[in-house]
């Protein structure tokens, strides 16, 4: 643990033997002691480091104490810093003079040693009181103009205190309400979604979502703790900021991809026309140069489709009309002819459900089930996976759950799945077949609905499970 700093006294006075005595009177207070033998020299040991108390004798030759003391008082860095005057001076007047220089304290000569000491500890106690006071006001006015949200917990998890940013942006109850559990008011709003370790961030932090009202953009906040503390603290300090427009960035960036992709269409397409000529021309005789041209084309095609299908969806084009989860069966079963899937997908939807829909149109719901149904192929040790997806009801939410029966991923992996440009099948058949978009398409979409998105390793045999939860709506 780290020694406390020793306060800082500057003794001054003409006499060397007054100087010893003071010293020895001191010594046992264990503080930092200086030493000048003129006001002069106590000034310029001012200006190098300023003290955080001065003992000022009065009568001095050339610039006495009511100078020095009067000097101390005139500049900005040394105006308030504690001056006890010693003065052998018993009269009235010279005591208001001192006052009127600017003293907070006197002591005659000979002084009392306890009543010497008693004094300078109060006085260095009352002062480190006041920088306090003036710390926490300056500290008090920085936070309440701050752009970022500051919230404090007491140890039961109430808000104690938030700045006015952290209550505008968490739309928090009026600072003369009682405290209130902070777990319990974001329940009421937000979706929330943790940042784990591989983030980079302190253990707690995590993304709200305040999902797409009507007429309103969703709202992203991210919660952190901005404070690494090595012990256990009574109180906790949050720090809430709004990373809407990062979240307006990225779709930015989308919009960027798609008319880039618009302009690569074009070119693309008779390129793979040409190509499909020239193996026309060669009489039924394939070309292996030809052949590997017309694998890569139509892959960099698969490419530029999976791109413009997860900007276009970002752009939130898609959030029209509710879908019912009457016809959940029919789509799935659609989706598994056009992946190409041998075996049916094994689909139960819970009776409760048949009256229901979910805050997704059909063609964001087919976006996303078509992401993680081609997941299931592509991470499949043999390309042919079998597929479950059960649908039921948790209160007033639907609960997807989709499993196959492919590979465990890793601890690294589960954390990770869910970011832009994440891969995780390249160290298992080393050929990276996709963008990495899919999955944080999915979760992001899932999340501005007011829903949350898990993926898990199944418990009873290898593969994933992938659970989607979406607010419920029962159909008018």
């Amino acid at each position: 643990m780290t020694e406390p700093r020793r306060p800082d006294v500057l003794i001054v006075d003409d006499e060397p033997s007054w100087r010893e005595v003071l010293e020895v009177l001191l010594l046992p207070e264990k503080y930092s002691l200086r030493f000048a033998s003129s006001g002069i020299q106590a000034l310029e040991a001012v200006r190098d480091h300023c003290p955080d108390l001065v003992l000022l004798d009065v009568m001095m030759p050339g610039m006495d104490g009511f100078q020095v003391c009067r000097a101390l008082r005139e500049q900005r860095e040394t105006g308030e810093v504690p001056v006890v005057m010693i003065t052998a001076l018993e009269d009235r007047q010279s005591r208001i003079a001192g006052v009127e220089a600017g003293a907070d304290d006197f002591v005659s000569k000979p002084f009392d040693r306890m009543e010497l000491r008693a004094r300078i500890r109060t006085i260095l106690k009352l002062d480190r009181f006041r920088r306090l006071c003036t710390e926490r006001s300056r500290f008090q006015k920085l936070i309440e103009r701050s752009r970022e949200g500051y919230l404090i917990l007491d140890p039961r998890g109430r808000v104690s205190f938030a700045n006015p940013t952290a209550r505008t942006l968490l739309e928090l109850p009026d600072p003369s309400s009682p405290s209130f559990l902070l777990e319990e008011w974001l329940e009421q709003e937000w979706v929330r979604r943790p940042l784990g370790e591989v983030e980079g961030r302190a253990p707690g932090a995590c993304l709200l979502v305040r999902p797409r009202r009507e007429g309103a953009p969703p709202v992203w906040l991210c919660l952190d703790r901005p404070l690494d503390e090595a012990e256990p603290s009574e109180e906790r300090v949050f720090r809430v900021r709004d990373v809407s427009a990062e979240m307006g960035l990225c779709r930015s960036r989308g919009t960027f991809q798609v008319l880039v992709n618009h302009k690569l269409r074009t070119p693309l397409s008779a390129a793979l026309a040409g190509v499909q000529v020239l193996q026309g021309r060669r009489d039924g005789k394939e070309d292996p140069c030809l052949r590997a041209v017309s694998s890569s084309l139509e892959r960099l095609a698969a490419e530029i489709r999976g791109v413009l299908a997860y900007t276009e969806a970002l752009g939130g084009s898609g959030f029209g009309a509710p879908f019912p989860l009457a016809e959940l069966k029919p789509l799935v079963e659609g989706l598994r002819v056009d992946l190409g899937l041998a075996d049916p997908v094994d689909c139960a939807l819970e009776t409760s459900l048949e009256e229901a829909t979910v805050p997704l149109s059909r063609e964001v719901l087919q976006t996303l089930l078509a992401e993680l149904l081609g997941n299931a192929v592509k991470f499949h040790p043999r390309g042919v996976p079998r597929l479950e997806l059960e649908a039921c009801r948790e209160g007033d939410r639907g609960v997807l759950l989709l499993r196959d029966d492919g590979v465990r991923l890793s601890p690294g992996q589960l954390g990770r799945v869910f970011h832009p440009y994440f891969q995780g099948e390249r160290g298992f058949t080393g050929e990276t077949a996709g963008m990495g978009l899919g999955l944080s398409l999915v979760e992001v979409l899932v999340l501005e609905a007011g829903g949350r998105c898990v993926l898990t390793n199944r418990e009873d045999r290898p593969g994933v499970q992938v659970r989607l939860e979406l607010p419920l709506q029962e159909r008018a």
